[in-house]
């Protein structure tokens, strides 16, 4: 499904609701999804965002299983709203879902442009009289800019603050055991405020600044040039992550309202780190633009 103003054209798939094309000026922006790679584009990780310990969670004592990331990326979704410049696509709990996940829920993915600019947000909502618990993150991947396979570095990339200041010194996740978080951070510090993402800056996986330090990240080509920015308002968790050890083509900038459990995690799902209750009738919204 296209959406298209003139300066960019997008594509939306029903499959997952997922952004599998933004191009600008005859330039793709979103990477291809080639599996030898990463075959996914931009997927919406809904209910958890990262790994739970052995795949396995406990709502009210009960034990669940969910695979990495849940289950709302791999969901066909139907259209609500379709526009000249707006998409709205919608996801409802179900018998196979509340298997999983033991909540009802309804899932809306909006799509919306302004110039360069793709707007996008995901309402969570309960239906129900009783509180639900969730998580909700984004894993767009980007091209990177005339990628070389035989470049040490592929591009750069600029870290800000709410207030708009470029951020310098990080206090990184690092994911452990199963993908799960170990504990303590790791100091990161970027030196001159402006990261080289390399063929092995991806070596131990994503680099993850949780507290709400980062909003936006803005890439730059290897001749300094800006490229990309995204940017997340709400976000708590921002993730950059590229296949370790794969010199992939691509980059994956990751605004999240949740993040993966930390290793041996044996507690119920809502006292999870930056897991969201939503109100009986109320709605939880997740929201961040890219701009090219």
């Amino acid at each position: 499904m296209k959406l298209s103003n003139g300066t960019i054209e997008i594509e939306v798939a029903l499959h997952g609701a997922e952004l599998a094309s933004i191009k600008k000026d005859g330039k793709e922006y979103v990477w291809q999804a080639d599996p030898k790679f990463w075959g996914r584009h931009a997927p919406i990780l809904f209910p958890i965002v990262g790994k739970v310990w052995n795949d396995e969670y406990r709502v009210d004592g009960k034990t669940f299983n969910l695979p990495q990331h849940g289950f709302a990326r791999d969901a066909d979704f139907y259209v609500i709203k379709e526009t000249a410049d707006e998409l709205i696509l919608g996801l409802d709990s179900s018998k196979e879902t509340l298997a999983k996940y033991p909540y009802n829920f309804h899932l809306e993915a909006k799509y919306t442009l302004e110039g360069s600019t793709v707007h996008i947000l995901w309402t969570v909502t309960n239906p129900t009289d009783k509180e639900i618990y969730c998580s909700i993150g984004a894993h767009p991947a980007f091209n990177y800019p005339e990628f070389c396979p035989e470049d040490d570095t592929h591009a750069y990339a600029e870290l800000y603050n709410e207030a708009g200041e470029i951020v310098k010194d990080l206090n990184i996740s690092v994911l452990g055991a199963k993908g799960c978080c170990t504990p303590g951070k790791k100091a990161m510090s970027i030196e001159g405020g402006r990261l080289a993402l390399k063929t092995n800056s991806f070596d131990d996986d994503a680099i993850i600044q949780e507290d709400s330090l980062v909003k936006t990240v803005t890439l730059f080509d290897k001749e300094g040039n800006k490229y990309l920015s995204l940017y997340s308002k709400c976000s708590e968790v921002m993730a950059i992550w590229s296949p370790v050890k794969k010199n992939a083509p691509f980059v994956c900038l990751e605004p999240w309202l949740g993040r993966a459990d930390m290793v041996e995690y044996s507690g119920e799902y809502k006292d999870k780190d930056w897991m969201h209750k939503v109100e009986p009738k109320q709605s939880l919204e997740f929201d961040y633009n890219i701009t090219v």
